[in-house]
């Protein structure tokens, strides 16, 4: 067993990508969402696992079918998705921060940070 964390900050009207490799094969069994207050929904966060072959599985269609994103403010989130994946295969974190800085405002006001944890079992799959 062990554990991929990802908590990154964002500017406003920014869209980073982030990339954590798996290094042993196994099953990603949960990965859970941090959204801190005052996001306002602003903060969207597309999560997959790309596969070595340059496909790729949405954690939120894999485990529901019903999402493609999340947003959130001053929530967590937690999905159960059971993803067979292999090593060498990433976990990918598509992060759109969609606040403006209004006339006069302060940038520093809308960096926006998150945090993610992903839980992966090294069974024999």
């Amino acid at each position: 067993m062990y554990n991929i964390q990802v908590r990154q900050k964002i500017a406003a009207g920014a869209i980073q990508k982030f990339t954590k490799k798996f290094h042993s094969a196994g099953i990603l069994e949960t990965v859970s969402f941090r959204f801190y207050p005052g996001q306002q929904l602003d903060l969207e966060i597309m999560a997959r696992v790309n596969r070595l072959g340059g496909s790729y599985v949405n954690i939120f269609n894999y485990s529901d079918g019903s999402l493609s994103l999340v947003a959130g403010d001053d929530d967590y989130f937690r999905e159960t998705v059971g993803i067979p994946i292999n090593r060498g295969e990433q976990l990918e974190l598509i992060v759109t921060n969609k606040s403006i800085v209004p006339l006069g405002g302060d940038a520093e006001d809308y960096i926006y940070d998150f945090n993610v944890h992903a839980f992966i079992n090294e069974a024999v799959i």
